[in-house]
């Protein structure tokens, strides 16, 4: 039985002693997101100053980036690739 409790303890202690890794895991998704989305960021910035003053993607609704993205798109004559990275960083930011 001593040998048992001996453990026992031993395990709790082994558990309290452990970092925390959910709090790594937190920041290393934010990190993640933020370089997922940063290809559509830099084209969005890159390429929307060209005709306008660039404005913050928060200013307008997502039904009102529907309608808005197309147009402008094939204005900037984007690629389908670079069309998907813009859609998928402006409906992120919105969304967070």
């Amino acid at each position: 039985m001593k040998k048992i409790s001996a453990l026992f303890i031993l395990t709790l202690v082994a558990i309290a002693c452990n970092p925390k890794v959910g709090e790594v895991v937190v920041e290393d998704t934010k990190e993640a997101e933020v370089e997922l989305y940063a290809g559509g960021k830099t084209l969005y910035e890159s390429k929307c100053i060209q005709c306008h003053a660039l404005k913050p993607v928060t200013n307008y609704t997502k039904e009102q980036w529907d309608k808005i993205l197309p147009a402008m798109m094939e204005k900037a004559k984007l690629t389908v690739e670079e069309k998907v990275e813009v859609n998928n960083y402006v409906y992120w930011k919105i969304e967070k």
